[in-house]
């Protein structure tokens, strides 16, 4: 898909601009590195300057490029990486100006559609203690700005909690999640926590092996979840407390949902 505001060398026009490649291009996803071969000529001495500016509803204007060229006719590679927004489906034109010793601008646009993902909310710093103290042991999906209490939650509310035995662990951290829900725990240390976008999440998920729980736990694991069979997010284990009293045991935890 895609929009042209120039002309062709028969027209009239003293200064011309095409994309060479226009027509690869259209439908893309966040982190896609596209390449514009941006092909221009004027009737005058030579190019001057080529600018490239992207627009959306998220960001508005923005000046990608500015560049000097003082060439004629001009051939030049722009590479674009697609970013990542808000939304799931993202209108973004890509803008290429240029302009001659005379001061004769033309331009071209270029529309791209990018879907697929979106930016990801992300709670840090949560912590979650150990479940051999009354306190901050149980994490609800639906509501990551607090940590509940094993004791005084609702089932309904305990989706991961640390599981503890004190004949087992005694002082120790147990190291090991469970649920009271539906939770389903996928530790996939190769997974790329930073760089995670609702796609990338509910891909691993639905292609890995699943588990009620999940032990070992170590600091940077990663470990995706999803209830009812459907991606929720993922955690990443940033910290691990694991003292002699196990009042002062905890993981410390950062987390992106989907």
């Amino acid at each position: 898909m895609y929009c042209i505001t120039s002309c062709d060398k028969s027209d009239e026009s003293e200064v011309v601009v095409s994309l060479d490649n226009a027509f690869e291009y259209g439908y893309c996803k966040p982190g896609d590195i596209l390449d514009f071969n941006v092909v221009a000529f004027t009737k005058n001495a030579e190019i001057n300057r080529l600018e490239v500016y992207s627009s959306d509803l998220e960001n508005g204007e923005k000046l990608l490029l500015d560049t000097i060229l003082n060439d004629n006719p001009v051939k030049y590679c722009f590479v674009y990486k697609v970013p990542e927004f808000k939304t799931d489906s993202t209108k973004l034109t890509l803008s290429f100006n240029v302009t001659d010793n005379l001061s004769v601008s033309q331009s071209m646009s270029k529309l791209l559609i990018v879907s697929g993902s979106k930016l990801l909310e992300e709670h840090s710093g949560v912590k979650l203690y150990s479940g051999g103290r009354s306190g901050e042991n149980v994490l609800n999906l639906n509501d990551m700005s607090r940590v509940y209490d094993y004791s005084t939650a609702d089932t309904s509310q305990i989706d991961v909690y640390d599981y503890f035995d004190i004949n087992i662990y005694g002082d120790n951290l147990s190291r090991e999640w469970r649920t009271k829900t539906d939770v389903e725990f996928v530790k996939s240390n190769n997974f790329d926590y930073p760089s995670a976008t609702s796609r990338s999440i509910t891909q691993t998920f639905e292609n890995s092996k699943k588990s009620s729980l999940v032990s070992d736990i170590k600091s940077g694991d990663v470990i995706i979840l999803g209830k009812s069979g459907k991606a929720w997010g993922v955690f990443h284990v940033v910290n691990i407390n694991d003292e002699a009293n196990v009042e002062n045991d905890f993981y410390v935890i950062n987390y992106k949902k989907i």
